[in-house]
């Protein structure tokens, strides 16, 4: 029994003697924050100071040993730090951190403690690491709102149907939107058989040309002819819209002036 106390007794004394030798290392800040979005890089800067009583050349590596947690280390640059005395006593060292988050990372937050990785060392080397905390968050949107619908061509615009006639439209132009995509497109044109509505089809530069089919006609009191309104609409991927109007006529008859395109 009192050989095992007097163990037990040395072992502390033992320890207590090598962490006393331990030069020490700390971190200003001892918790970086970051908050990023993917694709995106930060930066902050990172001040690691040294001490041992005793004459000591450190020579260790921060952003290749993490402790306790889930950042991928490849997503830090790996800093190499010098610290010394001749004489005992603190030293210090400022170096740039750097954080690149992959453009397909996962949104959520990463943590961990970077741990001095020892490459060389005249003594055993105590240090509590540095608190790395990394949110990665939605891509900010670069929509501004603003859509813009050109129509370029309408055909036939003026229409010959005294009785109803399914007559084929045709309209053509560009939507865009600033700062980012256009989700979706469509159209709509009041008809005898009621409203109709389809997608439009967008080329990737957002032009389009849209076929569809529309029951038309006019009655012999419409002396003007019939007017059949329609719109084309878009959304941005915010969920801006815009509408904008257009109209079909369907002639009263074919005298000069009033030619039909169809």
């Amino acid at each position: 029994m009192k050989k095992a106390l007097i163990f037990l007794v040395s072992a502390i004394v033992v320890g207590l003697a090598l962490n006393a030798l331990a030069a020490s290392v700390t971190f200003d800040p001892s918790l970086i924050e970051f908050k990023v979005t993917p694709g995106e890089t930060g930066k902050t800067p990172l001040t690691i100071h040294g001490f041992s009583s005793n004459t000591y050349n450190l020579n260790f590596r921060v952003g290749s040993k993490l402790g306790n947690g889930n950042v991928p280390l490849g997503w830090l640059n790996q800093v190499d730090v010098s610290l010394g005395s001749r004489t005992g006593g603190a030293s210090s060292s400022s170096k740039e951190l750097v954080v690149s988050v992959p453009a397909d990372a996962e949104v959520g937050t990463y943590t961990g403690v970077l741990e001095p990785e020892v490459i060389r060392s005249s003594e055993p080397l105590s240090s509590p690491g540095v608190m790395i905390a990394i949110e990665v968050t939605e891509p900010l949107s670069t929509c501004t709102g603003h859509l813009e619908i050109n129509i370029s061509d309408i055909k036939p615009t003026n229409i010959w149907a005294p009785t109803d006639r399914d007559i084929e439209i045709e309209i053509s132009g560009n939507v865009s939107a600033e700062g980012c995509e256009v989700a979706a497109a469509g159209y709509t044109l009041n008809s005898n058989t009621g409203p109709i509505a389809g997608d439009i089809t967008l080329e990737p530069d957002g032009s389009f040309s849209e076929k569809f089919t529309a029951n038309l006609s006019r009655s012999g009191s419409d002396k003007d002819g019939k007017v059949y309104s329609g719109s084309l609409s878009a959304v941005d991927e915010e969920g801006n819209e815009k509408t904008v109007p257009f109209d079909v006529m369907v002639l009263h008859d074919k005298r000069d002036g009033n030619r039909p395109e169809k």
